[in-house]
């Protein structure tokens, strides 16, 4: 069983026809459940799988838009995603009858990301961006500061050539942070 939802709003605003500021609130979220059982005469109606993740995301951002000239512009911005978690996972290992819980957590992880990018346009054909993109997430409280760079040759009105190079983190899927194993 699973349920998702999403709401969001954004504004733009012109402090002058080549300076923008958008600001973008959205809520999103999920629920999703997953029952596996055993249907056998030694264990009825045992459950074998049980997993329930509960996911909100309230996600605050503002990107501030700063054309030069017509050949360049500033862009910069952060997100910050304050997501509320509420995670289990059960199992039976094999071989065995009893039900062990892999996690079970309510907690907040909070991920807030920024980036500066300036593009340049050398003609109608040839450009480039270069920036800086920079991301904390509270939970385990690892950061990046990352660069990034393209360029891009435009053929024909629908052909172009990009070549990009840079490095790009991502958080996992929230889930993964928990597993928890056990030792002797």
């Amino acid at each position: 069983k699973s349920l998702t939802g999403v709401a969001g709003l954004t504004h733009t605003y012109f402090f002058d026809p080549n300076t923008s500021g958008r600001i973008m609130l959205a809520v999103s979220g999920f629920d999703s459940k997953y029952r596996e059982k055993f249907y056998n005469s030694t264990k009825p109606d045992k459950t074998a799988f049980y997993k329930k993740n509960t996911q909100i995301k309230y996600s605050a951002g503002y990107t501030f838009n700063k054309k030069f000239n017509s050949k360049n512009q500033l862009t910069a911005g952060v997100v910050a995603d304050f997501n509320k978690l509420q995670l289990r996972n059960d199992y039976i290992p094999d071989g065995d009858s009893t039900l062990i819980t892999f996690f079970d957590t309510k907690k907040n992880a909070v991920l807030v990301k920024s980036f500066v990018n300036f593009g340049h346009r050398f003609s109608d054909k040839l450009s480039t961006n270069l920036g800086i993109y920079g991301q904390l997430f509270r939970l385990n409280s690892s950061q990046s500061i990352e660069p990034r760079w393209n360029i891009k040759y435009q053929l024909r009105p629908n052909q172009s050539f990009s070549l990009g190079a840079g490095l790009h983190s991502q958080a996992q899927p929230l889930e993964v942070y928990f597993y928890e194993t056990k030792t002797s």
